[in-house]
C-alpha cells in the first residue's frame, strides 16, 4: 500500500525579460500566440488591451509592468505569447515573452517567498528551482489590487 503523498503542483513556465516566473496551470485557460490587441480609449494603467477571444472580449496585462523591471529579452529571443489565466469569474491575458513549457514539482519545492519580496499584496506565492534556476511563483490572487480587478472587469466588458 503506497503511502498518501500530496499530488505534484503543476506550472507554466514563462519568461519576461531575463526573467522565469511559473503559474499554476490550473489557472491558465489557454496561451495563445500574438494576435492583434485593441486599444482602450480610456487610458488604463494596467490594462494595454483588449482581445477578442472566440467573441468574448478579453483584458490584456503585459506581465512586464506589473512585475516591473523586467529586462527586454536579447533580439531575436521573444516570442510573445497571451496566457489567459481565470481570475474570479473573469479570463484575462497575461502578456509575456514567452512561455515554453509546463513543469511538475512536489509541493515542498517550493519554498516562501524572501521578504524583500513580500508585501501588503506579495505578487509571489514562493521560490521554486527548476533545471538549476530559481523561478518566482506567480500568486494570481494578489498580481491586482481589489481596484485593478474592477478595472480588469470593466475593460473587459468595453466592446
Amino acid at each position: 500500500m503506497a503511502s498518501a503523498e500530496p499530488e505534484d503542483l503543476q506550472f507554466a513556465l514563462v519568461r519576461v525579460g531575463g526573467e522565469q516566473y511559473a503559474v499554476d496551470i490550473m489557472r491558465v485557460e489557454e496561451i495563445l500566440r500574438p494576435q492583434k490587441i485593441t486599444q482602450l480609449k480610456r487610458g488604463s494603467a494596467i490594462v494595454q488591451g483588449v482581445i477578442d477571444l472566440r467573441g468574448e472580449v478579453i483584458p490584456v496585462v503585459d506581465l512586464r509592468r506589473r512585475v516591473g523591471g523586467a529586462d527586454e529579452p536579447p533580439a531575436g529571443r521573444r516570442k510573445e505569447r497571451v496566457v489567459v489565466i481565470r481570475l474570479g469569474e473573469r479570463k484575462v491575458g497575461l502578456l509575456v515573452d514567452d512561455a515554453s513549457e509546463v513543469f511538475r514539482l512536489p509541493p515542498s519545492g517550493v519554498q516562501p517567498p524572501p521578504p524583500t519580496a513580500a508585501g501588503e499584496d506579495p505578487f509571489y506565492a514562493g521560490v521554486a528551482t527548476y533545471k538549476g534556476d530559481l523561478i518566482m511563483v506567480l500568486n494570481l490572487d494578489h498580481l491586482f489590487s481589489a481596484k485593478e480587478r474592477l478595472e480588469l472587469g470593466e475593460a473587459g466588458s468595453e466592446g
